[in-house]
């Protein structure tokens, strides 16, 4: 329940910093109306002093944003230029961190970082130290305007970094027939690859599965494929790929024993 007209004589003052730092966290009324409970009709006489914000709803909106509960209820901690404050940084503000680095090592000031974004550089400043989270749609905009990728700034994978797959990789893509060729000649030899290793993987199953049921040593196995008794350790161990040539002489092998009924069915 909102606080009584009567009993909120610093009503204006309230609405008046939960404006401020909507304004400068560039919120909409809907976005902070929404993290309050309540509608943007709400949130609109809040901040024009006509009603004032529950203890609930006030506290919503500093955990929210990481505003300073004093300064917003009473004014404590008024700073000089007449911005809002914020909390302390939040810890493991890992997202804010990265996206320090990342400025610095562009050698970019927070303003100018910002200004590439169309924020203020204050907005940077609050995401750098935590006082705000990076949302996804932030971390796009880096993507796109900085070219790094998103994935190592929300969550810190390296291997994403470098040569993020944003919109421009794609726009280019598209223009660049050779380039796609290229790419997708890698992707095929990469997949050929992957299948050669999982038919190796089958194939070093199928040695272990057959001389187990056969109840057969690694030298029997080997004089039956023609090979060192090593080389079937070796490919059981998975120290070695398993040629095409052995793989057809395994499946041979374990036709024949199949069809001499070396072990039953369903074994």
């Amino acid at each position: 329940m909102d606080i009584p007209f009567d009993q909120s004589g610093d009503r204006k003052q309230v609405g008046e910093r939960i404006r401020q730092t909507r304004a400068e966290l560039h919120l909409s009324q809907a976005t902070a109306a929404q993290s309050m409970g309540v509608t943007s009709a709400s949130l609109c006489q809040y901040e024009k002093g006509k009603r004032c914000p529950s203890d609930e709803q006030i506290d919503a909106f500093c955990e929210k944003y990481h505003v300073d509960r004093e300064w917003l209820l009473y004014g404590h901690g008024e700073k000089e230029d007449g911005r809002p404050v914020f909390v302390r940084e939040v810890e493991g503000n890992s997202a804010g961190e990265r996206l320090k680095q990342l400025r610095m090592e562009k050698n970019l000031t927070q303003s100018a970082f910002g200004r590439a974004m169309k924020v203020t550089g204050a907005y940077i400043s609050y995401v750098e130290r935590g006082s705000i989270p990076m949302t996804e749609k932030f971390a796009t905009r880096v993507e796109e305007i900085h070219g790094v990728g998103k994935e190592w700034l929300l969550y810190g994978d390296e291997s994403m970094k470098d040569y993020p797959c944003n919109s421009t990789l794609i726009h280019f893509l598209r223009r660049h027939e050779d380039v796609r060729e290229l790419i997708w000649k890698a992707v095929q030899r990469e997949a050929e690859a992957k299948g050669q290793e999982e038919k190796s993987e089958l194939a070093r199953n199928d040695v272990r599965i057959l001389r187990t049921r056969l109840g057969w040593t690694q030298r029997m196995l080997a004089e039956k494929l023609n090979i060192a008794q090593a080389t079937v350790s070796k490919i059981e161990a998975g120290d070695i790929s398993v040629s095409e040539k052995l793989q057809e002489r395994i499946l041979s092998v374990m036709k024949a024993t199949e069809e001499e009924q070396c072990f039953p069915d369903g074994e």
